[in-house]
């Protein structure tokens, strides 16, 4: 397994393919339209002035297998040290531990960057996506009922949290 830092020049088609492949058969993307290369060059392009990584999973023929990233959770300067993740694996690569390390990889980066805090949304159905957080390290932390339609079906969004440390906070304290 063989990590790389993606570029749009170099991967963009790649990650294009791989994320509309989620949106026409899955529930993991709640977006409906499939995506074009100028949305995923805008996406490459909003990572680059904070130095936010797009980490890629090469195979041995130098394809990409599945790509992660993280990105600011929230607007507004209080939410600084958290980050909100994604991970994507192509569907004939999984079940081999990609996502595992691609997650591992991007827990380093943020922890190597100074992030205190991890936020992965996932859809309550995804099973093994939500055992992989659980086996990471990652607490649920949040349930968002029917908060998502697709395919005229009602979505629930499932939370989780990795954090580095465990300042005292209102919960800690005891106050709520």
């Amino acid at each position: 397994m063989t990590f790389c830092q993606c570029t749009l020049d170099a991967y963009g088609d790649a990650v294009l393919a791989i994320i509309n492949h989620e949106i026409a058969t899955s529930d993991a993307l709640y977006e409906t339209e499939l995506l074009t290369i100028a949305d995923i060059a805008t996406w490459f392009e909003e990572r680059q002035p904070a130095n936010l990584p797009v980490i890629g999973v090469l195979d041995d023929l130098g394809g990409l297998v599945g790509f992660g990233s993280y990105g600011p959770f929230r607007g507004q300067a209080g939410f600084s040290q958290t980050v909100e993740h994604s991970l994507y694996v192509r569907v004939d690569a999984r079940r081999h531990g990609i996502g595992r390390a691609l997650l591992r990889e991007l827990i380093s980066h943020a922890r190597t960057a100074g992030y205190r805090v991890i936020i992965g949304a996932l859809d309550s159905r995804n099973h093994a996506s939500c055992r992989l957080h659980e086996s990471e390290g990652f607490s649920q932390v949040g349930l968002l009922p029917g908060v998502a339609r697709k395919a005229d079906r009602s979505l629930d969004l499932v939370l989780y949290q990795f954090t580095f440390d465990q300042p005292e906070s209102a919960t800690t304290l005891g106050r709520e």
